[in-house]
């Protein structure tokens, strides 16, 4: 695992515990809540990072393949 991908981690983890306390004692962490908008931002980071190394490499992003391969990962979780 790169360095960056363990602060990546890191930034998730403390993503989580910040919605849980939120969620277990709201009065001991008020702005937990604000998790959620770290997973957003993390996300977005993510989704750009991997659309801009596709843009660079093929001098393309193919939209669907990118949504093709979000659904194949998503689905199973449902079924």
């Amino acid at each position: 695992m790169t360095e960056k991908s363990k602060i990546l981690q890191a930034v998730r983890a403390q993503a989580i515990l910040f919605v849980l306390i939120f969620h277990l004692r709201p009065n001991f962490l008020p702005n937990g809540y604000l998790g959620v908008d770290m997973f957003f931002v993390l996300s977005g980071y993510l989704i750009t990072k991997i659309l801009s190394i596709s843009a660079l490499d093929k001098q393309s992003v193919d939209v669907r393949l990118f949504y093709e391969k979000r659904i194949k990962r998503i689905i199973p979780l449902y079924m």
